[in-house]
């Protein structure tokens, strides 16, 4: 009998260890393929069926990005079937997202604007269906508001909410 045999290698394999780490592995792979699909489905772009948001309210709609970039241009589209009567329309933007952001165009032009805490009221002429808004944030993060159509003659007034989170 040879007892001059080579000693055996003693290695730990930790089995536990490998276990719980094969699963958080598991986990991470999981969670990459999820941003992956999220952002080929137009989650962190535009384009894609979660980039754009559409808000229905009666006879308002408002279409506006989900995600926006600081400083860049955000189009707002503000649709609003027209009055029996062809009243003029005055057009509320009210909330947080009023102080963050700039409003660099409104199509058609307004009538009159008004400025007050918190809001912003654009008068436009009568028989006004479609509005669109250029706005500018400033802000990072969610920013929300509320986008509220009202005829002048005080007929009806219908809202909507309005929430985009800007990225830095």
């Amino acid at each position: 009998m040879n007892t001059d045999a080579p000693p055996s290698l003693q290695i730990h394999q930790h089995l536990d260890f490998q276990r719980r780490f094969r699963v958080v592995r598991m986990v991470g792979v999981g969670l990459m393929v999820l941003l992956l699909a999220g952002a080929l489905s137009g989650l962190l772009g535009d384009g894609g069926p979660l980039s754009r948001a559409h808000v229905d309210s009666g006879p308002l709609r408002v279409e506006h990005p989900r995600f926006a970039q600081r400083h860049a241009r955000v189009p707002v589209q503000v649709q609003l079937d027209p009055a029996p009567g062809g009243a003029p329309l005055v057009l509320v933007l009210q909330g947080p997202l009023v102080g963050e952001v700039d409003i660099d165009h409104v199509t058609p032009q307004p009538e009159q604007v008004r400025h007050s805490a918190g809001s912003i009221e654009c008068h436009f002429a009568e028989g006004t269906a479609a509005v669109a808004l250029q706005l500018e944030p400033d802000g990072i993060g969610r920013l929300e508001a509320t986008v509220r159509a009202v005829a002048a003659d005080g007929g009806r007034g219908e809202a909507v909410p309005l929430r985009l989170f800007v990225y830095p």
